[in-house]
């Protein structure tokens, strides 16, 4: 099976390292492009780049509930 490319929008964790007295904050939203290598119940994975030997590089598992949309390339 031929990995398809995806748009996976999901949600993380924000980081903020200044000091502040600011009770104001919010998670990522974050885009990540990718060939769909497997999804469970749980976890989708998407790796960034493949090879014509079948391997992948740069692969990302995001779990499912941090996913807000799936987008199929063409």
């Amino acid at each position: 099976m031929t990995p398809q490319p995806i748009i996976v929008t999901w949600i993380d964790s924000c980081v903020d390292s200044d000091w502040s007295n600011t009770t104001d904050f919010t998670a990522a939203t974050v885009q990540s492009v990718g060939w769909l290598l497997g999804q469970t119940d749980t976890l989708i994975t998407i790796a960034q780049s493949l090879d014509g030997d079948g391997n992948s590089g740069e692969r990302l598992t995001v779990p499912v509930v941090a996913v807000t949309d799936v987008t199929f390339l063409q």
